[in-house]
Parts: C-alpha cells; sequence; structure tokens
C-alpha cells in the first residue's frame, strides 16, 4: 500500500520534462514579458494610465470631430516644397494655441496635433492619385516628424512599400509565441506614434537584435 504523502517519482519526472521543453519555456517568456509590460505602462506608471483614460472623455470626442472636419489637405500635383512648407505649420508649437481656441482646452493636446498630421497626410496622399496611392509620394516628402512611422511608410512608400514592409519583418517572426515576436511587435507598436524606422539608436539596435536572432534561427534549423 503506497503512502499517501510519497511523492510520484515518474510524475516529477514528466513534469521536469515539460517545464524543460524549449517550446513552452519560450511560450512562457512570451506571455509573461507581455503581461509584464503591460502591467508596468498601465499601473506603474499612473501618470501614462491617467492619461490614456483622459482619451475617452467627451472633450476629446468633440475635439476629434473638429479636427476632422478643419484637417487641411495637400492638391494634387503639390511637390515636395508644398508638402514641406505645410508639414512646418503643423508642427506643436504653430498649431498649439489655435487648436486649443478652436477645438478645446481640455482635451489632449498630443492627440489632437498627430490627428492633425495624420488626417492632413493621409488625405493628401489619397488627393495625389492611384499611381501615388500604390507607389507613395516619396520618401522624406512628409518632413522630419509626422509622429506614426507606419503611416508615414503607408504615404511615403505606397501599398508596395508597406507590403514589403511587413514581409521582410514576416521573415524574421515564424511563430507568434516567440521573442522574435515580441520585438517585432514592440517596435510596430511604437511606430504607431512616433517615427521610430527613422531613428537611427533605436532601427540600429533593432536590426542588430533581429540580425542576431535570425542567425540563431538558422543554426538551429540546421
Amino acid at each position: 500500500m503506497t503512502d499517501p504523502n510519497e511523492v510520484d517519482t515518474n510524475e516529477v519526472d514528466r513534469w521536469l520534462i515539460f517545464l524543460n521543453n524549449s517550446r513552452f519555456v519560450t511560450r512562457f517568456i512570451t506571455i509573461g514579458s507581455i503581461f509584464g509590460l503591460a502591467y508596468f505602462v498601465t499601473i506603474e506608471n499612473n501618470d501614462l494610465f491617467v492619461r490614456f483614460i483622459s482619451l475617452f472623455t467627451s472633450d476629446t470626442y468633440y475635439a476629434l470631430q473638429e479636427i476632422t472636419a478643419m484637417a487641411p489637405s495637400q492638391n494634387p500635383g503639390d511637390g515636395n516644397a508644398e508638402f514641406s512648407r505645410q508639414q512646418v505649420l503643423l508642427k506643436t508649437g504653430a498649431v498649439k494655441s489655435s487648436l486649443i481656441e478652436t477645438v478645446s482646452s481640455s482635451a489632449d493636446l498630443s492627440v489632437m496635433v498627430r490627428l492633425n498630421k495624420w488626417l492632413w497626410g493621409f488625405s493628401s496622399y489619397l488627393n495625389q492619385g492611384l499611381f501615388y496611392v500604390i507607389f507613395g509620394i516619396g520618401g522624406g516628402v512628409l518632413g522630419n516628424a509626422l509622429d506614426g512611422g507606419l503611416l508615414r511608410i503607408l504615404i511615403e512608400f505606397g501599398l508596395v512599400g508597406l507590403a514589403l514592409f511587413f514581409l521582410f519583418l514576416s521573415k524574421i517572426v515564424k511563430k507568434l509565441a516567440s521573442v522574435e515576436f515580441v520585438v517585432v511587435a514592440t517596435f510596430l507598436l511604437g511606430n504607431l506614434f512616433i517615427d521610430y524606422y527613422l531613428s537611427y539608436k533605436v532601427t540600429s539596435v533593432f536590426f542588430l537584435i533581429l540580425g542576431f536572432l535570425y542567425t540563431q534561427q538558422n543554426k538551429n534549423e540546421n
């Protein structure tokens, strides 16, 4: 008769084998990293959490309506000079007072400025015609700060450029539950609101990590 308090060694061995499984460890680290990042961003960083909640107020909603109605747009055929002049006029310092007076003094200024730029860039992109929608209006035309890297890639390099960018990144991410996925997803999330891919320091480290991970993948496959 076995002692109920006696540990089943076979069961322990099975658990150790399961925990040592590389796929399980990778998934555990990946999921843990995602939850840890979410906790840090939303709970630990209280100021950021409060600001995020404020985006869902009625003031922000009505501010977005007003900006959508009054956002400027470049005419078909406008070149680099026209885009550059307008881009300067949409910088935070240039539009701060007018946005606050016209739209709302309590809505998030950063959101208002970004949306103003995004609507200008996207509507101008569509105005240039089908050829430019497919191939883009040209690299660097939007100036040095659109505050949205993925949107910039779409506008400056078109549907073709954005598709190639994602195709390139997909070559390193072969599994969703992987370290590669976390690195690429974090980079892409940052590029929703900042032109990170234009930053030498951020992008060089990003590609350094990708190169290392890609090399490790090839070694494991061979």
